[in-house]
Parts: C-alpha cells; structure tokens; sequence
C-alpha cells in the first residue's frame, strides 16, 4: 500500500475518532446537565429544595394567603439550613385549621435542627397520633430518639471553639470531608460549588463534586484551586486519609470510574498521581464503596461498604496487606462498631490504635455524629464507641473529623451560624478546661408570684453562635433551678405551657467582673 495513502486514511480515522469522543462528551453532559424548570412543585417533589425555596419565596409573595405556598416554603427553608426562618414559617402554619398534618413531623424536625428538644419531642408525638404516614412515624421516633440521647450530650458541653476557614476556603456552595496535613500547612477538600470540572448539577440542584486544595501561607489560607486529576464531568471526593499524612483516598463515580476508590501515596512534595485499588473484594461492583482509612506504614485499611452480607446499611470492613503485596479478603468490624443503621467515613489515630468514624446507630443526637473507638490488645477488640459530645456533634449530619499532630486541632465540617451559605470547613481548637465557672439559681413564678409546681426546662445558648449550652430541668415542687456555666454571653430560653417561649439574656463575666453565684429569676403567664 502507498505510504502517502496509508497517511491519508490515518489521518480520517483520527478525525472521525474525535469527532466521535466530541458527541459521547456531548452527549454525556447532557444527561448529566438536568433541566430545571421553573416549577415549583417538581422541585419539591424530587428533593431539589435549593431551587423550590426560591420559587416559593416568589409565589408567597404574591400570595400570602396561600396555605400550601407558605407550608412549602417552610419545609424548604428547614431543609437548606434556614432553621429558624422555617419554623417560624410553620408555626404559623400549623395554627391553621387547615393545615395539612405534616406540618407537625415538619415543625418538630426544625425544633430538633434548632436544639429544642423537649417541643420536638411534644411535636413529633403530636404528630405520630395523626397516623398520618407510617415512613416520617418511623422517622418521628428516631428524631425522638435523638432529641433524648441530645438532652443527655448537652448537659456537658466540649470546651471547644470554632473558626471558620473564610472566603479564601469556604463558597456559599458545600464544602465537606476535609483532611489535613499532620503540620496544618494543607487542607485538601471535596466541594459542590460553583465552578466546578462538570459545571454540571444533579437533581437536588448541587454542582458536580470536585476535590479541592488550600494551603497555609504566612497568616492566611490561599485561595482555593481544583486539585486536578481526578477531577472530572463526574463526581470526584476525598474518601480518606492516614494519620501521617503519607496517604490519601478519593472516591470517583464518573463514566470513566464507576464507583471506585483510588489511592494516592506522598511523595518528598505532593501526592502522586491516584490508582484505582485493583482489588474486586474492596471496589465492589454491585455495591458502594465511598470512604476509607490506612494505618501508618499502609499495610491496613478500615473502608465503608454496603455490599450485601452487612449489618445494615453502611459498614466498616477491615482489609490487611499480604506479603505479597495485593489486599487480601475484607472482614466485617461486627457488632461492637456496626449497627443496623449507616456507619461511615472512618479515621484511624495513634498508630491504628483510635478509629473515629461517623454513624447514625451509636446514640446519635442528629443524622451522623462522629464517634471514638479504641482497640482492646488484651481481648483483641474495639471499645464501646463513645459519642465525640456537642457541640462538635449537632442534630445535623456530622460526619468527619481529621486531627493535626498535637491533636488539639482539628477540621470538619459544619453549618454555623457564620457559615457561607452551606456546610463550611471549620477549625476547632480543643481549649482546657481551667475556665472560671459560676453557678446560676433562681425560680420560675407564675404572674401571681407563686412558684411553678409542674415541669419545665431552660435551655441556655450562646448569644453569639447560638450554639446550646446546656438543658437544666426546674423543680416541679419548688419551681427552682440550678445551672453552671462557663463565662459568655448566653440567652436563656422557656417554653411555657401555652406554647410560648420567654427568653432572658444574660452576661457571665470573667476575670474581673466574675462572680461564682448569681440569680436570675423568671416570670411565666400560665
């Protein structure tokens, strides 16, 4: 055959295979690129509440006597972190004769995301009688559940603060699993912001996640870049880490990696580039595998998996090295860390020794709290986990933790009050507890200046990050109560029987202005 020919025809077949690669492209992004009409109700109904919070903002506006507009509209703003515009909405729903009997399951969620256990508890219970539909009966009970193990947590709150990582890190987007290096000079993270490889949502109206990176320098975090490969259209995460820094995992579910995890070892300045783990006993087809751990020297992995033969759900399975260097077969941690609900996202410490992990079984107090299990070498077991406590734990989703090398930093994620708009990577300083502490007494009278003689509780939050500070019950015989409390700036609030809530802001000084007993009385209209 001619030389010039055979060049020719070469040429045409790599013209035409681009051209191909061109339209499968296409073709993909399409699929992946869902429209989103302006319909309201579809958006509500398929769980994209980003957007019908917009439209239903727009649609109450122009009618406000609209009962289902205004109900919607409150169910969405509880469920894009707008807790306490939501159950004002739906309080003022539920007082509606006509008000559909899902408001209550609704309002007492928001009284739980909100930290007010004892109306979501009355709330949910309220609504269970309506046997109204048996999957949010089901979930009335776990929140009930919940708001019991909460009002036990919150009795002793972490001495801990939080900052926020700012603008350089954070997006209004959400930023979530963040991993950091044992000497604080690098955060690598997953986000669903703007921007993005895919510039692509899904159908709850999220961007595409992507693996992003910042690094400490000078004073400031830089501003954040893609991390690249192996970003993608598709959704690429950060799935793990080891303790030393040496390791890092990152979940991919694209057209190229479907439902896969890859590992990526450090080299003397970054991280090389991610392989998929060949090994079908870990990257299961038929199951999903999206976050994992390794011990020190990479010779253990602890990984999440919800493959069929498990306790339920998610759980941790543990996989060891063999000699000659491939993974061997995984087992089930068992009983003392799965449960029948998910357990997720595990972080192994002081030398494989700690596991932290996340679960929704463990005396939960919201979704996901992060735990702490310790290996027993005595009965070659792991501890009883124990919940990590408030306000590192909130009743929404928590679902990682990554420490520095004293281990009193560490990151997470969270929405807070300072937030960007969405969860937020955040640094915790885990302070000491040598704080000046004083003692807070008083009685509940009714508006005849007689004591109270039945129950109530007072809940104490942070003025400033309204975060809970504690739950103190009041004597149902003398109306008295007691609480300790840290030096701050806390407002203190009742619900009285009527259904109203009395607040009181107060100011517990220190150093100078400190003092190890106050009082502070209440007047409540029964």
């Amino acid at each position: 055959m001619c030389p010039i020919k055979n060049n020719k025809y070469k040429h045409m077949k790599m013209r035409l295979l681009f051209f191909l690669l061109f339209i499968v492209q296409f073709a993909f992004s399409q699929k992946l690129h869902y429209e989103l009409p302006e319909n309201a109700s579809k958006m509500y109904n398929n769980g994209n509440f980003l957007k019908a919070k917009e439209l239903y903002r727009e649609l109450y506006k122009k009618n406000q006597k609209n009962l289902e507009y205004k109900f919607r509209f409150g169910v969405s703003l509880i469920n894009t972190y707008e807790w306490d515009d939501g159950v004002t909405m739906l309080e003022q729903v539920s007082k509606k004769v006509e008000a559909p009997k899902e408001v209550w399951f609704h309002l007492g969620r928001g009284y739980h995301l909100t930290n007010r256990y004892d109306l979501a508890i009355k709330t949910l219970k309220k609504y269970i009688q309506f046997k109204d539909n048996s999957s949010l009966i089901e979930q009335s009970n776990k929140i009930i559940e919940m708001c019991e193990n909460a009002k036990e947590l919150v009795k002793k709150p972490l001495n801990v603060s939080f900052e926020n990582l700012g603008k350089s890190v954070n997006s209004k987007g959400k930023e979530y699993l963040p991993f950091i290096s044992p000497n604080e000079d690098q955060v690598i993270f997953s986000t669903r912001r703007e921007g993005t490889t895919g510039k692509i949502y899904d159908l709850e109206g999220y961007y595409t996640a992507d693996i992003y990176v910042s690094s400490f320098k000078s004073t400031k975090w830089s501003k954040t870049r893609s991390y690249g490969y192996p970003n993608s259209y598709g959704n690429e995460q950060v799935a793990g880490y080891s303790e030393n820094g040496k390791y890092i995992f990152f979940y991919l579910d694209n057209p190229k990696d479907k439902n896969q995890l890859h590992l990526a070892e450090r080299g003397k300045k970054s991280f090389g580039k991610s392989q998929k783990i060949e090994n079908k006993h870990i990257n299961e087809k038929s199951s999903k595998q999206p976050t994992a751990t390794i011990s020190n020297d990479g010779m253990a992995m602890i990984f999440t998996s919800d493959r069929s033969g498990g306790r339920g759900g998610f759980d941790l399975y543990l996989v060891k090295k063999l000699p000659n260097g491939k993974w061997g077969e995984p087992t089930n941690l068992g009983e003392e860390i799965n449960t029948s609900e998910d357990e997720n996202y595990p972080y192994l410490t002081d030398e494989g020794s700690t596991l932290y992990f996340a679960s929704k079984g463990h005396k939960s107090i919201g979704g996901y709290d992060i735990f702490k299990s310790e290996w027993n070498e005595d009965n070659q077991k792991w501890s009883t986990p124990k919940n990590l406590g408030y306000p590192i734990n909130t009743p929404d989703d928590n679902m990682s933790i990554c420490f520095t090398d004293n281990k009193k930093i560490a990151y997470v994620s969270a929405y807070r009050k300072d937030s960007e708009g969405d969860l937020d990577i955040y640094r915790v300083h885990f302070n000491d507890d040598d704080e000046q502490l004083t003692t807070v007494k008083g009685i509940v009278f009714n508006k005849d200046s007689t004591a109270v003689t039945f129950s109530l509780t007072i809940e104490a939050f942070n003025e400033t990050s309204g975060d809970l500070q504690g739950i103190f019950e009041v004597n149902k015989t003398k109306g008295s109560f007691i609480m300790i409390l840290p030096p701050n700036k806390y407002v203190l609030k009742i619900a009285t029987p009527t259904g109203e809530t009395i607040e009181r802001k107060i100011w517990i000084k220190d150093g100078k202005g400190y003092k190890n007993e106050i009082e502070q009385n209440f007047i409540i209209d029964n």
